[in-house]
């Protein structure tokens, strides 16, 4: 066997693992890509139920804030209520202070029959 030959069987032994290492790496790759696609498929599902959730989350939210805006106007108004009648009350001390007559007896007692409606 000549030296030319042999170094063509090496040469052929070479390619021939070369191919086989070719062939590998291709299956490795193609198990990376299947697996990687995988996770990417698994991630965006979890993705979306976390989205879902989110938004069903801002919405309770919303409405959270929307009822407590009610709330807060309805303490304004209470509040313009309660001002209105602390006023009420200091005019009405401000009269009992000074010489009443009958009509003023009358006035007042009107006025505090309002206050009584209004608070009660």
């Amino acid at each position: 066997m000549t030296e030319e030959k042999r170094f063509e069987i090496l040469l052929e032994e070479i390619r021939g693992k070369f191919n086989i290492l070719i062939e590998g790496q291709q299956v490795l790759k193609e198990y990376i890509d299947r697996k990687f696609e995988e996770h990417e498929e698994k991630e965006d599902e979890r993705f979306r139920i976390i989205d879902s959730k989110l938004e069903g989350l801002i919405d309770r939210v919303v409405k959270i804030e929307q009822r407590l805006d009610r709330i807060e106007q309805r303490l304004d108004r209470i509040e313009q209520r309660l001002d209105s009648v602390e006023k009420e009350i200091v005019d009405i001390k401000e009269k009992l202070n000074t010489v009443v007559t009958k009509g003023d007896l009358i006035v007042i007692e009107r006025r505090i029959e309002r206050l009584e409606t209004a608070v009660f």
